[in-house]
């Protein structure tokens, strides 16, 4: 709470996002905030006042994976498709631009395996074209450090692979 009224105090959007962020992901972390929602939809606001494209990407990208995090998908893949049209061409810095391709991965592999968890086929089938637009390890550009890509394709994997599952599964019953 310290943080959110220090960035506040400074009139910093990016700072108040990142904040707001900070507080969510600790709140759900710690089990201790009862409204993470108001804070996210306070933090996107403030990211709306963020000049700088780069320093707008980092702030959309934080409230995804806030949103990632409270399991709600389709929200926050649809802010990190914000992220990834606003960063595609950039290559630096390249830590942003790296996490947001591999987040696009790791977060679609999430939502799979929960889906093949709770076993709700239709939200494996709802991500097939998802899974399918993904590109390939070669295809990632010189911005994805060279040490990130076997994990990125680990995730791409998993993805193919219950895809594949859920497919082969609805062959079956057919």
């Amino acid at each position: 709470d310290g943080f959110v009224r220090w960035a506040h105090t400074t009139e910093d959007p990016l700072a108040i996002t990142l904040s707001l962020t900070a507080r969510v992901r600790a709140g759900l972390h710690l089990g201790v905030r009862s409204n993470p929602l108001e804070d996210l939809i306070n933090a996107y606001v403030a990211s709306e006042r963020v000049d700088a494209t780069v320093e707008r990407a980092f702030a959309l990208h934080e409230i995804a994976g806030s949103l990632h995090q409270m399991q709600m998908w389709e929200l926050a893949t649809e802010i990190y498709d914000i992220v990834s049209r606003m960063t595609t061409g950039l290559q630096s810095p390249r830590a942003l631009v790296g996490a947001v391709v591999a987040n696009r991965f790791y977060a679609l592999a999430s939502e799979l395996l929960h889906a093949r968890e709770s076993e709700c086929m239709t939200d494996v089938q709802s991500r097939i074209n998802r899974v399918a637009a993904l590109p390939s390890i070669d295809d990632l550009g010189p911005a994805v450090p060279a040490e990130w890509r076997p994990e990125i394709a680990a995730y791409a994997a998993i993805c193919r692979a219950l895809v594949d599952a859920d497919s082969g599964s609805a062959a079956t019953v057919a």
